[in-house]
């Protein structure tokens, strides 16, 4: 994440998740959100609750994406692994703190 997808980084600014009312989200960055979401998607069987089978540096990674594309409210209607991927990966504990 750290040099990848940046029209995510620059149209859903990190610090933007926190705000009471979050902006709404450039097309260009909600059509890469798209794909990464279909990454997710097909990189995660069915049933397959985090990307690597246990919860791992993997889904660390990804965590401030999920963040992101949570709090910019990204339709993940088409993505169901993905989008219960991000619920799963937010409900860790130490995510959640964090």
């Amino acid at each position: 994440m750290h040099s990848g997808y940046a029209t995510i980084r620059t149209h859903m600014s990190f610090n933007l998740c926190f705000l009471p009312e979050v902006p709404p989200a450039h097309p260009d960055a909600l059509a890469e959100a798209q794909e990464v979401l279909a990454l997710w998607e097909n990189a995660l069987a069915p049933g397959d609750r985090f990307l690597c089978g246990g919860f791992s540096a993997a889904d660390v990674m990804f965590a401030t994406l999920a963040v992101r594309l949570k709090a910019f409210q990204v339709p993940t209607a088409d993505f169901p692994r993905a989008s219960a991927w991000m619920d799963a990966v937010l409900a860790v504990p130490a995510v959640d703190a964090w």
